[in-house]
């Protein structure tokens, strides 16, 4: 069954930022659906914890270059 958590995103400055946040996300297997929000501040993501595990979404964003302060919704 689908899990949607929302994380939150330190550094998005470009106007662009967030389709790399999703394009990224959205790579990982188990991930169902992005949403960055207009702010740019969070990610709310659609996944199978069976394939992808949340500490591997915040390894994504990191690696993507930003700081994920951790989930801003609890489980």
């Amino acid at each position: 069954m689908p899990t949607t958590r929302t994380f939150r995103i330190d550094g998005l400055f470009q106007v662009l930022d967030h389709a790399g946040i999703e394009r990224r996300l959205g790579r990982l297997p188990g991930v169902l659906g992005v949403r960055v929000t207009g702010a740019g501040d969070s990610a709310s993501v659609t996944f199978l914890e069976a394939e992808v595990t949340p500490d591997e979404i915040v390894e994504a964003i990191d690696a993507c270059g930003f700081h994920c302060r951790g989930e801003a919704v609890p489980e």
